[in-house]
């Protein structure tokens, strides 16, 4: 019994799969209708490509994938006991300076981890949408039978209370 967890849609090829709709335009008007047709489909299966992680339970492995065509590339690494799921928030910031000025970008994306019993964290996967990223743990958590702890969710409601009693 194994449960998948996908990013969705990657671009870590788009470029190789552009090179490859440019190949499969020529062939299809110059060259051979067969040979484009197999570029354009081969084209549009590496433009769409997406990664993921795959949870197997009953062995103690999980494998991060690179799904190209329905093939799931990846290896299968061994996993620890664990005593929990975790959802904790990661912030970035960065600063492009540019003529007449400066712009800040900020992004956040939140981690689904498994916390093994001496403390050390598996991180599984990002996601940058709060609600898809809760949705997700509790997945995780049901899967494999564990408590689910919300780090952000703590962290937010003890600020929040400090705020209220700074009042």
């Amino acid at each position: 019994m194994t449960l998948n967890i996908s990013k969705g849609i990657t671009m870590h090829y788009f470029f190789l799969g552009v090179a490859c709709l440019i190949f499969g335009i020529y062939f299809v008007v110059d060259i051979n209708v067969f040979f484009g047709v197999f570029f354009l489909y081969f084209s549009l299966q590496i433009i769409l490509s997406m990664q993921g992680l795959t949870l197997d339970k009953t062995q103690h492995k999980f494998k991060p994938y690179f799904m190209i065509f329905p093939f799931k590339l990846g290896r299968w690494q061994k996993m620890a006991e664990f005593k929990c799921v975790q959802l904790s928030k990661w912030n970035s910031s960065s600063t492009f300076n540019h003529r007449g000025g400066s712009t800040r970008v900020k992004s956040n994306s939140y981690t689904i981890s498994l916390v093994g019993m001496d403390g050390t964290r598996w991180e599984l996967i990002d996601v940058v949408n709060y609600k898809l990223a809760i949705q997700q743990a509790e997945e995780v958590s049901q899967y494999f039978e564990l408590p689910f702890e919300n780090i952000y969710k703590d962290a937010l409601e003890k600020a929040l209370s400090k705020r209220q009693g700074a009042r």
